[in-house]
């Protein structure tokens, strides 16, 4: 098991999860579907949940990468470009790595 510590869009808007429980919760039509999808897309789906890309989902227009940092005994980060490309880094001062299933 792994926890999810914040997930970022371009690095600008970033979304922290805590200790013990998230609760994502809001009105109508303030990101929950997006940010759902964005978790299931980032832990390795081609689309999102429902079968459509995340990068035509509504507010999602200016976002060209999403980071994830999860923890399991050791931190990773992930980071899924607009070509679908997945890279990690077990350091913030380290370049991300390009995930190739060919090697």
């Amino acid at each position: 098991m792994f926890k999810i510590k914040n997930i970022s869009l371009n690095n600008i808007d970033v979304y922290s999860f805590y200790d013990d429980n998230t609760i994502v919760y809001g009105p109508n039509n303030v990101g929950k579907s997006v940010l759902f999808n964005i978790i299931y897309y980032m832990l390795g789906s081609s689309n999102g949940w429902n079968n459509k890309s995340v990068w035509e989902l509504q507010g999602m227009e200016n976002v060209e990468f999403l980071t994830m940092e999860v923890f399991n005994g050791k931190t990773m980060y992930l980071k899924r470009d607009i070509f679908g490309k997945l890279f990690y880094k077990y350091d913030l001062a380290d370049d991300y790595l390009l995930v190739d299933i060919d090697v």
